[in-house]
C-alpha cells in the first residue's frame, strides 16, 4: 500500500487556490463597480452645480471627467443629458440631469474589451430646481 499521508493537505491547498482566485477577482470587480458608481454620483452632483450656476454642458462634462479621473476609473466620455421643463433652465425652472458612462470592468485589460465586451453601463439621474437670483 502507498503511504497517503499529507496528500489531503496538498489537495486542500490546491482546491482553495482554485476557488480563491476567482473569488478575489469577483470582489475586486464589484469594488471597482461600486467606486464607479460613487464617481458617477459625484460627477452628477458637480454637473448639476455647474448647470445651476448657469454653466453649459461642455463645462459640466469636463467636471464629470475630473470626477472619474479622481477615482481612477477607466471610462468612456460621460454622456450628460440636460432637459428643462416648465420655466426652462431659467431661475425658478426645473432641470433633469442624467449621466451615462461605460466603465471597463476592473482587472480586465483593454485587449479583452476589444474581443469580449467588458464594459458596464452606469447611469445616474437627478432633478434640480434652478435657484432664483437674490438681489
Amino acid at each position: 500500500m502507498r503511504n497517503e499521508r499529507g496528500e489531503a493537505t496538498v489537495e486542500f491547498v490546491l482546491m482553495v487556490l482554485i476557488c480563491f482566485i476567482p473569488l478575489v477577482q469577483l470582489v475586486v470587480a464589484l469594488a471597482g463597480l461600486e467606486a464607479a458608481s460613487f464617481a458617477t454620483e459625484s460627477a452628477l452632483r458637480d454637473a448639476s452645480r455647474i448647470i445651476m450656476a448657469g454653466g453649459k454642458v461642455p463645462a459640466a462634462q469636463q467636471a464629470a471627467r475630473l470626477s472619474f479621473a479622481d477615482q481612477h476609473i477607466r471610462a468612456t466620455v460621460p454622456e450628460i443629458r440636460v432637459s428643462c421643463s416648465g420655466n426652462g433652465c431659467r431661475p425658478g425652472g426645473r432641470a433633469a440631469l442624467s449621466i451615462r458612462v461605460n466603465v471597463l470592468l476592473p482587472g480586465f485589460p483593454e485587449v479583452i474589451d476589444k474581443v469580449v465586451p467588458a464594459r458596464v453601463p452606469i447611469t445616474s439621474s437627478t432633478v434640480i430646481t434652478v435657484p432664483k437670483l437674490r438681489s
